[in-house]
């Protein structure tokens, strides 16, 4: 874990995405190491996924707001 949080972008995060419940949550872009969120996480982990999420969604909001306001000049 220490190492996807240590290079996010490096990760696809498919939690949105997993059609199965026993699909992997995320997976390495390059070696294809999985990695699954289970019940008995550290709360560490928890706690970093929290933050990396809000700040991802402050990141997304601020990129939509910037392709509307590119509509309009």
């Amino acid at each position: 874990w220490q190492v996807s949080f240590s290079n996010p972008y490096d990760w696809w995060d498919n939690r949105r995405d997993k059609k199965s419940p026993r699909q992997h949550d995320f997976k390495h872009k390059d070696t294809g190491e999985a990695l699954w969120l289970d019940s008995d996480i550290p709360d560490w982990i928890t706690r970093r996924l929290k933050f990396f999420d809000q700040r991802n969604r402050c990141y997304d909001e601020e990129k939509s707001r910037r392709g509307r306001l590119s509509d309009y000049i």
